[in-house]
């Protein structure tokens, strides 16, 4: 999977996913020292829960390896913005510039792609 927007889709599908595997849990009967849901118990929903946040966070690290393609800065605060869902103070970060730097880059950038 090498396309971003592709990325983003399956990664808002598996959010949804392991949304509703928390969904299932209510309290079974806590003097037996466990909690059911209904056939589940908290131990196979746990184990759910870890497979669908391990494939989300190979796929975020794919797309941070993305990042790495793009040689110009505006692209990456961009694309780190825009399909990552960093805020520009994460972008900030990750990419040791300062906040202003970067909110005048996104700011800038932004207001071409409108403008075009």
């Amino acid at each position: 999977m090498t396309d971003p927007t592709t990325i983003k889709q399956e990664l808002a599908r598996l959010d949804r996913q392991r949304r509703r595997v928390l969904g299932f849990h209510t309290q079974g009967d806590e003097r037996e020292g466990c909690v059911y849901t209904g056939k589940r118990s908290a131990l196979n929903m746990f184990l759910e829960y870890q497979k669908i946040t391990d494939k989300m966070n190979a796929l975020r690290a794919e797309l941070l390896s993305m990042v790495e393609s793009f040689e110009e800065l505006e692209e990456k605060v961009i694309f780190l913005v825009d399909v990552y869902g960093m805020d520009q103070r994460e972008v900030a970060e990750y990419l040791q510039y300062s906040y202003g730097y970067i909110r005048n880059i996104y700011s800038k950038n932004k207001k071409l792609t409108v403008d075009e």
